[in-house]
């Protein structure tokens, strides 16, 4: 979750394009009439004060009102409206701009805004280590984890950062850049968070605000720092939520499923009938011929860079439709896809499983296509949301509309055989 905190200059002016406006004791929610944003509002009215009152309960501040939430149908469309990048929420004085569907990011941000209001209490600069670790800290669970468990795996990895590289850094999101394999807001959320259970939220304000940790806590940095760090030796990690940080690595770890096909896993409405597939053989096939072939009934595509190598089987579709195949890539292969033209596309790769519309729109970085042998891919698209469901388990979701494109396949870095690749239209 990245954010952009405080920001002064945004491209575009959002209140241009979200001019509905409902009104809570301490905010004014901000939508695009006929969204799908708008449809959440009456629930983010009741949300947003539930969580303002946890917040100001654990920082212990007066409740402040004038504060304003704007809602989107996604990340794409944020990003089209505000003129940002590279970020899935941000707040900038006392407005928080986020996705209308994501709870955690909203809650995130709302820290960022009330905290923002804390008066200055020391001199001593503070980067956005600060305000990225208390935001998560008040978050504790992050995506599921909590934040002890995150900066623990890190250091009996041995690449747990030094807490004063971390606060040092004169731009932190730069910082995090130059190690993006460092879960850089859970790091820091783990350090605040044992300060507040520790020393208690008025002496961590106090350090936050600026006030040296020396005469904050009446210890120095590195004190605090080793009292954190024997913490996390300490601190036990659950063998499943290893698993998924190993998964979060890139490693080849695997959770016991209980023994089902994916059919069995699937949704009935879903799965239909046998009868209710269409089977998309090589003989409608549009592709490049060096790149694919025939594997009797199967199709085999390579691409011998990153780039995709796209084979296309049918004409254009839109509207509700699920498409599945059975893949197994050759080791090494770095990335598969279905899709239902450029607009909708399905990825399994090396770095995680992505829905694509113009750039990621949504991800699951856990799920990877390393080290699998056969894959049962299925992408549906309903109601212009598109759902990733691998070997029966639902990944992932995202808003990509319902543009015609027509079903294509897709492999990079390397060889994959596609096999029974099926299309069905659902109501």
């Amino acid at each position: 979750m990245m954010t952009l905190l405080l920001i002064a200059f945004v491209a575009q002016d959002p209140d241009r394009h979200l001019t509905g406006l409902e009104k809570t004791d301490h905010f004014a929610i901000h939508f695009r009439a006929g969204s799908r944003a708008a449809a959440s509002v009456d629930r983010v009215k009741v949300m947003a004060e539930r969580d303002f009152a946890r917040i100001i309960s654990l920082l212990k501040v007066e409740p402040e009102g004038d504060l304003h939430i704007y809602l989107y149908d996604d990340v794409q469309e944020l990003v089209a409206i505000t003129g940002t990048s590279g970020n899935a929420g941000y707040s900038s004085e006392n407005k928080s701009h986020i996705p209308y569907d994501d709870d955690q990011t909203r809650f995130h941000e709302m820290v960022h805004l009330i905290a923002h209001r804390m008066a200055k209490s020391g001199k001593e600069a503070r980067n956005l280590f600060f305000a990225e670790g208390l935001a998560n800290a008040l978050l504790e669970y992050v995506h599921g984890v909590h934040v002890h468990a995150v900066a623990a795996y890190e250091q009996r990895l041995k690449t747990l950062p030094a807490i004063a590289e971390m606060t040092g850094a004169p731009d932190f999101y730069a910082w995090m850049v130059k190690h993006p394999a460092v879960p850089a807001y859970d790091v820091a959320a783990s350090f605040i968070r044992h300060l507040i259970d520790t020393h208690g939220i008025d002496k961590v304000k106090a350090y936050y605000t600026g006030t040296p940790a020396k005469d904050a806590f009446g210890l120095a940095i590195a004190d605090l720092e080793g009292m954190w760090v024997k913490h996390l030796a300490d601190y036990w990690i659950r063998p499943e939520v290893e698993t998924l940080l190993k998964r979060r690595k890139g490693e080849d770890a695997r959770f016991r499923a209980f023994e089902l096909d994916p059919d069995k896993r699937l949704p009935p409405e879903l799965l239909g009938k046998p009868a209710e597939w269409k089977a998309l053989g090589a003989a409608s096939m549009k592709a490049d011929k060096a790149k694919w072939k025939r594997v009797g009934d199967a199709l085999q595509g390579t691409s011998d860079s990153t780039d995709w190598a796209i084979c296309l089987l049918s004409g254009d579709r839109s509207g509700n439709v699920a498409i599945r195949a059975r893949i197994k890539p050759v080791e090494g292969c770095g990335a598969v896809q279905i899709q239902l033209g450029s607009k909708c596309q399905a990825m399994l790769t090396n770095t995680g499983t992505f829905v694509w519309k113009d750039g990621v729109v949504a991800q699951e970085t856990a799920d990877r296509i390393t080290g699998r042998k056969e894959i049962d891919l299925l992408l549906e698209r309903r109601g212009g949301v598109a759902t990733i469901w691998l070997d029966g388990f639902k990944i992932v979701q995202a808003t990509v509309g319902d543009d015609a494109g027509p079903v294509g396949l897709g492999v990079a870095a390397g060889s994959a055989v596609f096999e029974n690749v099926r299309v069905r239209e659902l109501k």
